[in-house]
């Protein structure tokens, strides 16, 4: 995208910002609305217990993965950070 100088054309750049924001702003609207959605769904149709399973069952996941990711970085959190978001992408 071409870049406009501000002093030259200062009613373009601020059209193009107010474009910008206005996408970005829809985008994060998009988002709340699927949260929101998802979230109505899957507590009218999940019971308190299976929720509290499933989260200590994702929590158990994570920690081994995280695990395994620290033990083959020799405890560098660093590099154990990308292995363990690695895996996880190749897992999705």
């Amino acid at each position: 995208m071409e870049s406009i100088n501000f002093n030259k054309n200062p009613n373009e750049y601020f059209k193009r910002i107010e474009k910008q924001i206005i996408a970005n702003v829809h985008s994060i609207t998009q988002s709340l609305l699927e949260t929101f959605k998802f979230n109505f769904v899957y507590h009218k149709h999940v019971t308190e217990e299976e929720e509290k399973k499933t989260e200590k069952a994702i929590k158990d996941y994570r920690n081994k993965f995280w695990k395994q990711a620290m033990k083959e970085a020799r405890g560098n959190k660093n590099k154990a950070y990308k292995i363990y978001t690695k895996n996880l992408t190749l897992m999705g």
